[in-house]
């Protein structure tokens, strides 16, 4: 077939119609083999088709869908991966030029094309209900010839991939990865979303900004979901939906639900930790039969850690009843095992709620009042022992003692109290009125002096424990 080959200006970077896509090169029409200088996400300016990488003809020279433009806006410009009732793509969304993933259903000439529709909107549904870092995102879904769904484009290789190129993971990593994967379970349990293939081509390792190794999960196709008619597209005609190696025995029988995901994880955790599936056999049936019947194959004693091994073992038990009731507790079982010196969740007690957040505190009020009691009782005991024991008071006002004067005595003066002197009551001094006849009274330095009296204090009053300051 005979192309035209001719050149086409490329526009002055201002003009450019896909910013962010700078990498200019050779591409190609897909539909009249125009060749040009341009960027990814360039359209042909004379069929409007979107310009191609010459390799990627080369790897898909029949595929027709690649170069072709879907709901107006997204570009097809490499295969990703296809499979037996549809393929990925990897596109351009226009105008914003922002990469996606496109999903587009091919069903075969045999196929139940309304069983199909129901699968697709299905995983539309699923995945615009989920926003967890570790579920792939939803952008836009349409119908455009054929059913679409725009999504983000993950960029790095499947677990299935890794274990067969690295074989047994190392245990620290193969837990890293299913806490990952435990919390998009998480939230799609909490939604009422089962995923029913959950398996390691479904799991994709991607880097963080930071280097970190993150997870995405993929295919929410044939999730069951709660609701009328929900399930429509369970099993027909014998089909049993899921991947029988990595199948919970109860899902084999028709009755999945959020601990068959746990189920698949187990067995996922025992692929990672020891580089082999836990069953096999030659048919899918022969499988079935193995995780309904075999006992849990034991874990490398010298290279899996016993508390890992049980909880893989618990995961995938026969009997859905005792497995982790949630993604919940069989995450915090992981997260122990990562650090043996914290405690579960579940062994913590309860946390009671000590007051509302409307409400004051009591307990500084409480601590306040004994702190005042306490230096009330200090400054009390320190006032007290300063003034020591108090003299009592007297019960009257004090009184002399007169005796009967000697013969020689001089008149008008009082001699001092004699030891054999009977004593006599006699009015206060001072109440006494003065003799106008008595002569005057000596000088100052001839009367004999009293002694001084002294005066009781009173006793202070006990101290108020509330009031320190009087």
């Amino acid at each position: 077939m005979s192309r035209r080959i001719t050149r086409v200006v490329r526009p002055p970077p201002s003009e450019d119609p896909m910013p962010g896509t700078t990498i200019l090169g050779q591409r190609i029409c897909p539909a009249c083999g125009r060749i040009s200088q341009a960027v990814a996400g360039d359209r042909c300016p004379e069929d409007g088709a979107a310009l191609l990488a010459p390799d990627v003809l080369d790897r898909h020279p029949d595929d027709p869908l690649l170069g072709t433009v879907l709901g107006g806006k997204y570009l097809l410009l490499d295969l990703i991966g296809a499979g037996g009732f549809g393929a990925v793509y990897r596109a351009i969304q226009d105008p914003v030029g922002r990469p996606v993933a496109v999903k587009v259903i091919r069903p075969r000439a045999d196929a139940d094309v309304e069983a199909l529709r129901g699968r697709f909107f299905r995983e539309a549904r699923a995945l615009a209900a989920l926003n967890a870092d570790q579920t792939v995102s939803l952008y836009d879904y349409g119908e455009d010839g054929q059913l679409y769904m725009a999504m983000e484009l993950v960029e790095g290789p499947t677990l299935s991939s890794i274990m067969r190129r690295e074989g047994a993971l190392a245990a620290e990593r193969a837990v890293r990865i299913a806490l990952h994967v435990l919390e998009s379970l998480a939230e799609a349990h909490a939604r009422g979303i089962v995923h029913r293939d959950l398996k390691p081509d479904n799991v994709m390792l991607v880097r963080g900004p930071l280097g970190d190794e993150k997870v995405k999960v993929l295919d929410f196709g044939i999730a069951k979901m709660k609701g009328p008619a929900a399930d429509d597209f369970a099993t027909r005609d014998g089909v049993v939906l899921g991947t029988p190696q990595y199948m919970a025995p109860e899902q084999a029988r028709g009755q999945a639900e959020p601990r068959s995901d746990l189920y698949a994880l187990g067995v996922m955790l025992f692929e990672m930790l020891s580089g082999r599936r836990p069953y096999d056999g030659d048919t899918p049936y022969a499988v079935l039969a193995a995780h309904e019947t075999t006992p849990t194959p034991e874990l490398a004693a010298g290279l899996v850690a016993p508390a890992l091994s049980g909880v893989v073992h618990r995961a995938m038990s026969k009997d859905p009843d005792r497995r982790y009731p949630d993604a919940s507790a069989m995450s915090r079982a992981l997260m122990t095992v990562l650090d043996p010196t914290s405690q579960p969740v579940t062994a913590l007690p309860p946390t009671k709620v000590l007051h509302d957040e409307g409400r004051p505190r009591r307990w500084p009020l409480i601590v306040g009042a004994l702190l005042i009691v306490a230096l009330a009782a200090g400054v009390w005991i320190w006032r007290h022992g300063r003034s020591g024991p108090a003299d009592p008071a007297p019960d009257a006002a004090p009184r002399v003692t007169a005796a009967a004067a000697p013969a020689d005595a001089t008149p008008g003066v009082i001699p001092d109290a004699m030891p054999d002197a009977a004593p006599v009551d006699a009015a206060p001094v001072d109440a006494m009125p003065p003799d106008a006849t008595s002569p005057a009274a000596p000088p100052d330095a001839a009367r004999p002096k009293r002694p001084p009296r002294r005066r009781a204090r009173p006793k202070p009053p006990p101290p108020d424990p509330l009031n320190i300051f009087k």
